[in-house]
């Protein structure tokens, strides 16, 4: 799988867990070691600035912009995040980033116990040893391979195009279908509330706001286990039961 795994600065562990990852065969969508970004970079005297100066270089070109540009597209092409803790704010925030666009997270604690209110919001796996690491991305592999063909080409078009409409996201599922897919545009909303009873168990599901499809974490209380609503897709069209890839 493709992974991003934030982390500290100082945490010695990040070089060998890279190590393990792609000795297991997954890849590192960006090390951000290499080339690795640091405020003294652009100006020495940094710690000096006012608010003005600082936000010059945030919201303008910089360094420190292309940098962290580099590491959201890190994150958009990721299948799952590893966030390798002790870490501070930054890894934090980049392993929300990939939360709230649907990826799946892993926390590895590599030196202990580290407490932050923000792990409520993950619905990560939690885990301290490499085996348990990879154990857990495994599992996480395996369920992505669960779905079926049009549910998975739905599942990663709006995971790699948030903000996608429901047109758009037609021409993709159905692109090799002579016909351009289904008559009848309801059809992809019952493969979408079909696809969100399987995402559920992991805590994620698709959905639309302002016309934009994105992958979205589930926040409220107990949905992460809903069962499905028998009662979805009483009026919607019949489809033909799609059956998981093995």
């Amino acid at each position: 799988m493709k992974l991003y795994v934030p982390s500290s600065t100082r945490n010695v562990a990040y070089s060998g867990v890279l190590e393990d990852l792609r000795a297991a065969e997954h890849e590192i969508t960006f090390n951000w070691r290499d080339p690795e970004f640091r405020w003294e970079m652009i100006d020495p005297r940094f710690q000096e600035w006012m608010s003005k100066q600082y936000a010059a270089v945030v919201r303008g070109p910089s360094l420190a912009r292309a940098h962290y540009e580099r590491i959201e597209q890190a994150i958009a092409e990721c299948d799952a995040c590893v966030l390798l803790l002790p870490a501070g704010t930054d890894a934090h925030g980049e392993a929300m980033m990939a939360a709230m666009m649907g990826k799946p997270v892993v926390v590895f604690f590599t030196a202990g116990v580290q407490r932050e209110l923000v792990h409520c919001r993950f619905n990560a796996t939690f885990v301290e040893s490499t085996a348990e690491m990879l154990a857990a991305l495994a599992a996480i592999h395996t369920a992505n391979s669960r779905l079926p063909p049009i549910k998975q080409r739905i599942y990663d078009a709006v995971r790699r195009h948030p903000g996608i409409t429901a047109e758009q996201l037609r021409c993709l599922v159905w692109a090799d279908d002579p016909n351009g897919g289904p008559e009848d545009r309801k059809v992809l909303h019952v493969h979408i509330s079909q696809l969100n009873d399987r995402l559920a168990a992991r805590g994620i599901e698709v959905r639309a706001s302002g016309g934009e499809y994105r992958v979205r974490a589930i926040s409220r209380p107990g949905c992460a286990s809903r069962p499905p609503n028998p009662r979805r897709g009483a009026r919607s069209p019949q489809i033909k039961q799609e059956e998981p890839r093995p």
